[in-house]
């Protein structure tokens, strides 16, 4: 029997910003979903579902992070069906990254991952850097990863040349049940709440990760209250905003 999973997605820049350097997308067998093609969510059939967002490093010397998290982004996403172990996919997201760097000559690129991949029941998630993932049940939410540092670094990322044939993605295994929503998220998203009102997944659940006014894209919903509470805080320029929002029927 055949899962069934209400997906939404969508990506915002953030105000002061020139462009926006995250990405995401997802995929069920053939159908492939990328940033922000699905306008409203989406219910899907399924046993196979792959979902990622990634958060190109500003810092990385490379200058269009943006190529960086889409190169992460869809080679993820090529791997969905193929029956990898999670050490053969974490290589080759970082593997394509590496090599997209590489066309540049010796510049690098980084980009964060926050990825899911959920076979009916169970999901795995899969994390390097500091993009954070949420599990919604019961009307409380569980912070399943977020990768927070006093010093801004980031340890593990893709497109690390030095860790090539190692596994440096996080793996987390969570057991899901009917009516759960997982949310996968860039750090723009949780980060104006750490500043805020102090590290406590509660205080982002009551502020952003509920998404019921817009009913037609949880996600968007999301990112456009997040927006709200930064403008009100009198933040003047914000991270880049992106969210995938599944809810498992």
């Amino acid at each position: 029997m055949e899962s069934c999973y209400e997906v939404s997605a969508y990506s915002l820049q953030g105000f002061g910003k020139e462009s926006n350097q995250d990405y995401c997308g997802f995929c069920l067998g053939d159908a492939r979903i990328c940033q922000n093609e699905a306008e409203e969510k989406k219910e899907v059939k399924g046993n196979e579902l792959f979902a990622m967002v990634s958060d190109g490093v500003t810092h990385s010397f490379h200058p269009d992070t943006l190529d960086a998290a889409e190169t992460a982004v869809q080679a993820f996403l090529d791997t969905c069906g193929k029956n990898l172990s999670y050490e053969e996919i974490a290589n080759i997201v970082n593997e394509a990254v590496v090599s997209r760097s590489n066309c540049f000559g010796n510049e690098t690129m980084a980009t964060t991952m926050i990825a899911a991949m959920i076979q009916e029941r169970h999901a795995t998630i899969l994390a390097a850097g500091d993009s954070p993932a949420y599990l919604l049940r019961d009307g409380k939410i569980e912070e399943l990863w977020d990768d927070k540092n006093i010093f801004g670094i980031l340890y593990d990322f893709l497109g690390n040349r030095q860790k090539r044939g190692s596994t440096f993605v996080n793996k987390i295994d969570i057991a899901l049940q009917e009516g759960d929503t997982l949310i996968l998220a860039s750090d723009g998203v949780s980060n104006p709440y750490v500043y805020c009102f102090g590290d406590n997944p509660k205080d982002i659940q009551d502020r952003i990760l509920i998404g019921e006014e817009d009913e037609t894209n949880p996600a968007k919903s999301i990112l456009e209250r997040t927006i709200v509470e930064e403008k009100k805080n009198m933040f003047c320029r914000s991270d880049d905003k992106t969210a995938i929002v599944i809810k498992i029927k």
